[in-house]
């Protein structure tokens, strides 16, 4: 993951730099994970100096959602196993999602 990131970092020249004019990142969203600030910390070490912005702004909702049960399932077993369930997970019903009696979209 680590060495993904600093690749990142130091391929965005490539993407974001053209005839030697920078076309700025103006704004960056983190989740508040450590993991993702590390990460986010290691395409910063390797980017273009003045390409990102010095700050970032700390998204709460942008976190992994437990599925408990559901963990390392198929699309098609959910689909077929758990119907209303699903299209309740693919539409982003918040209330109509319910593994193991609890609502993930909410915690």
């Amino acid at each position: 993951g680590r060495r993904q990131a600093l690749t990142l970092g130091s391929s965005l020249d490539k993407a974001f730099i053209d005839d030697k004019t920078y076309n700025i990142i103006d704004q960056i969203y983190v989740s508040p994970l450590t993991r993702a600030r590390d990460t986010l910390d290691c395409v910063r070490r390797t980017a273009p100096p003045g390409l990102l912005p010095q700050s970032e702004t700390v998204m709460p909702n942008l976190r992994e959602i437990d599925f408990y049960s559901w963990e390392n399932t198929s699309k098609e077993d959910l689909e077929r196993t758990y119907p209303q369930e699903y299209k309740a997970w693919k539409s982003g019903d918040p209330d109509g999602l319910v593994v193991d009696g609890r609502l993930p979209l909410h915690e």
